[in-house]
């Protein structure tokens, strides 16, 4: 008897922890005027790098496991104008449907959106 309240006390925690950590669908769009050489976003300890996109093109990544975190962006456009910051900010349990938008000189607008 007292293995079953042990276990069912394992379940219940375990199924907690996994409903906390929840995704975040990213989409980037270059509307730069120049292609995107390399551009790596990071979040929650994890990173993604994006290789030569594309004036006008958009890519999809997806982060899981998030916690407590914000995202950091880091690249470089073909003219040489460099992509550099933090935005947003992501808390455990959070679902995320965000999406960045690259300009030229490399200025980035966040737009952040919950699902």
């Amino acid at each position: 008897m007292r293995i079953k309240y042990i276990s069912i006390a394992l379940l219940a925690c375990l199924s907690m922890s996994c409903a906390g950590s929840k995704t975040a669908a990213v989409v980037v769009s270059n509307k730069s005027g120049w292609q995107i050489k390399s551009l790596t976003v990071g979040i929650s300890g994890q990173e993604k790098t994006i290789k030569n996109l594309r004036n006008g093109e958009s890519t999809h990544l997806i982060f899981r496991g998030l916690h407590d975190s914000h995202y950091s962006l880091n690249g470089k456009l073909s003219d040489g104008s460099i992509i550099h910051g933090d935005y947003g900010y992501v808390t455990n349990g959070m679902e995320l449907d965000d999406s960045f938008v690259i300009y030229g000189g490399g200025k980035v607008e966040f737009e952040p959106g919950l699902h």
